[in-house]
């Protein structure tokens, strides 16, 4: 009880000093926005100098901790002094506590003014340490064997009855089939950093594996059913009932969160560099939206490996699909030239494609109406077409895609 009497107002103030280093990291994040304007204008720049102020704080900490062990590790010509300074600090917690603080936080000051001494640079660093940097590639590769295991998965639970007949009853207790294409990315740029498609398949294959988990368990039930006999002395005819075996399959899919499998794999600095990489979508923009509204919400079908939605077949989905009413304006995502504008039987109904001259090329189909012609130049931004149902279509939308040097990408990863 006297022990924790006594050490009761020293645990007062190691909460005083955590709550003063959380003041004065967020006092000189504040300072660095205010001092910097155009950070307030990169959300990249603002999480990394944050995430870089917490960390200089905590080694300055470190090292004054270590430097405190160091000094009291000194030989006996100082000991005397130590423990005067030891009995200052007894005899005035609170003080001693603040004090120490406010150095530390002079020294992470100085240090962050000193990394600003070249802003323009530091900005640079910024947009580096936030992009994605393995190639194109690797990177459309990745997802599109995530998306195809997921088909497969999907064609192995409509299977299940052909490939498992003689039941009487089969019952489906299906978990969803989804991941979000930025948190893959994130995560393995986080933990890899210019990755290549081959080197990571083992990491992949454990990621799904560790998400999905699909079982087939039979079970028989007894069950009864009404018959009816007749008693030839009594000369009525009577009902019974007699047991019989019910034979059951449930097929059951467990599908966790696909965030939490990741991020029970990283540290608490992937993590962080995780959640950079979700704010900047990677910074490997490529194209603008090609509607004036947030979208997102109404992505019908994502780039990658599907089920058809007429056929029923595999397929290979060359971009997305967002789910719009007919008439909805359709924008430019890049400056170009219009090399199509017209109707494809074969399934794209109306279409626009748009070329930059450069290797981008961005096509935008199943339109109800087209705005411009073949030859025309546009500006990122321009309307040029309106949404509708036309071509190879079980409903109004828009179908997006996106290539690079004659590479199909996931236009998501690069709006």
């Amino acid at each position: 009880m006297f022990r924790f009497v006594k050490n009761r107002k020293y645990a007062s103030v190691r909460k005083l000093e955590k709550k003063a280093a959380k003041a004065n990291i967020k006092y000189a994040y504040r300072k660095a926005l205010r001092d910097n304007p155009q950070l307030q204008k990169n959300v990249a720049a603002r999480i990394w100098q944050k995430h870089k102020i917490k960390r200089q704080y905590a080694k300055k900490l470190r090292e004054a901790k270590r430097a405190g062990q160091a000094a009291k590790r000194g030989g006996s010509m100082i000991s005397s002094g130590v423990k005067a300074v030891a009995g200052f600090v007894k005899r005035h917690p609170m003080a001693t506590g603040i004090t120490v603080l406010i150095l530390l936080f002079t020294f992470a000051l100085f240090s962050m003014v000193s990394s600003f001494s070249s802003i323009g640079g530091g900005g640079f660093a910024s947009i580096l340490t936030s992009t994605h940097i393995a190639p194109d590639a690797d990177i459309d590769n990745t997802e599109l064997i995530y998306t195809e295991w997921e088909t497969d998965l999907r064609f192995q639970i409509a299977s299940t009855e052909s490939d498992r007949p003689g039941y009487d009853e089969y019952r489906y207790n299906i978990g969803d089939i989804s991941h979000n294409p930025y948190e893959l990315m994130a995560y393995l740029t986080a933990m890899y950093q210019n990755f290549k498609y081959e080197d990571v398949q083992t990491e992949l294959q454990s990621i799904f594996a560790e998400q999905y988990s699909l079982t087939f368990t039979p079970t028989i039930e007894t069950r009864y059913r009404t018959v009816t006999g007749f008693d030839t002395v009594m000369g009525e005819i009577y009902e019974y009932e007699v047991a019989y075996e019910w034979h059951v399959l449930t097929t059951t899919l467990t599908a966790r969160s696909f965030a939490d499998v990741i991020f029970s794999r990283m540290t608490t600095e992937q993590r962080q560099m995780h959640t950079l990489y979700m704010t900047t979508k990677g910074n490997r923009q490529y194209v603008g939206s090609p509607f004036d509204f947030n979208w997102l919400p109404y992505v019908t079908s994502n780039y990658g490996y599907r089920v058809h939605p007429t056929t029923g077949a595999k397929d290979y989905h060359m971009g997305i699909d967002i789910g719009v009413p007919v008439g909805t304006e359709i924008h430019a995502g890049h400056n170009g030239t219009v090399t199509t504008a017209g109707y494809d039987a074969g399934g794209y109904g109306y279409y626009v494609v748009i070329e930059d001259g450069k290797g981008l090329v961005s096509k935008y189909a199943h339109c109800d109406v087209l705005l411009v012609n073949a030859g025309q130049t546009v500006k990122k931004g321009d309307v040029i077409a309106k949404s509708g149902n036309t071509g190879n279509s079980t409903g109004a939308h828009l179908h997006f895609e996106v290539s690079v040097n004659g590479s199909l990408v996931n236009p998501l990863r690069y709006l």
